[in-house]
């Protein structure tokens, strides 16, 4: 989606990944301890390539941790050169086994089309996956999608509008529904009620009721029984 594109993402500093590196090599097996320290001291030395040696062969074997490091130097570029799809394949393989940051990651590699083929909905269900046990980063992207999708809502409708030969009150509604539904774009309540809302304040009679149920269910927007009445006799 156009609007969830724009948002810039930055990567964390080379002191996060000394971090998890440390944490990495403290949870390390004692046989595998010798590499993951000189992968540690390499990567702190500006030496990637000689990081980026010692971490694969974790990478390889299963460790997560690892995996989502060499993800991350092969988007940086670090130690080999910038490889967007071996960074996507290395964060999928840490994700599937529950690594949250490369979860996070990898889901905004689908909705930016990084590496692999543009998956907004897939992109920000992995966000969510993340953000719901608690990932910072996953909540804040799904945030930032949110508020450019609010951003660019006239935006999209003018597109759907003009693509459909529709009124705008019916292209807010159908914009609104695809939010509602997750069809094409991620499901958003938030967006939804809001392109509901302004479909009904332009006589929509089934934007009208379906504003009306999301005031009455709180879904999307504060919960108001008044107004969710108003809106019922308005449909």
């Amino acid at each position: 989606m156009t609007s969830a594109q724009s948002v810039t993402v930055t990567t964390r500093p080379r002191t996060a990944v000394l971090a998890a590196l440390a944490l990495l090599i403290s949870a390390a097996a004692p046989p595998a301890h010798a590499g993951l320290a000189e992968a540690q001291a390499a990567y702190n030395a500006g030496d990637f390539q000689a990081a980026l040696k010692e971490l694969v062969p974790a990478a390889e074997a299963g460790d997560a941790e690892a995996q989502a490091l060499v993800a991350g130097m092969y988007a940086r570029g670090q130690g080999t050169t910038a490889d967007l799809g071996a960074a996507a394949r290395w964060y999928e393989r840490a994700a599937d086994q529950g690594h949250l940051y490369a979860t996070t990651m990898l889901g905004w590699f689908y909705m930016r089309g990084m590496g692999v083929e543009q998956d907004a909905v897939k992109g920000y269900r992995l966000l969510s996956r993340a953000a719901a046990r608690g990932q910072p980063r996953a909540v804040e992207m799904k945030q930032a999608v949110a508020e450019k999708a609010l951003t660019g809502l006239d935006d999209l409708v003018t597109a759907e509008a003009h693509s459909q030969s529709i009124d705008r009150a019916t292209a807010f509604f159908r914009v609104g529904r695809s939010f509602a539904l997750g069809h094409g774009v991620p499901r958003l309540p938030e967006v939804a009620t809001e392109a509901f809302r302004r479909a009904a304040e332009r006589g929509h009679s089934a934007a009208q009721y379906e504003y009306a149920r999301r005031l009455d269910a709180g879904d999307g927007v504060k919960e108001d029984a008044e107004a969710a009445f108003s809106w019922f006799r308005k449909a």
